[in-house]
This record gives structure tokens, sequence and C-alpha cells, in this order.
């Protein structure tokens, strides 16, 4: 038994694309999702 995801798969494709196409920065993605700035996606 794993631990559970945080983040489903498409949120996390979502960042990734924000952040690619210049939408948005990390610290924007990462205050959009709760996602602290020490953590990894």
């Amino acid at each position: 038994m794993g631990r559970k995801e945080k983040f489903n798969k498409k949120i996390k494709i979502q960042a990734c694309k924000d952040y690619e196409e210049g939408n948005l920065s990390f610290d924007g993605i990462s205050k959009k999702i709760d996602l602290y700035d020490n953590s990894i996606i």
C-alpha cells in the first residue's frame, strides 16, 4: 500500500503546461494549488 496522491495527474499536467507556456511561475503555481514552495510535485 502506497501513499495517497495529494495531486491527481490532471492537476500535475496542468501545472506543467502553465509553467512551460509561461502563464505562471513556480511560485504562482504553488499558490494556486496550495503547494509549499519546498515541496516537489
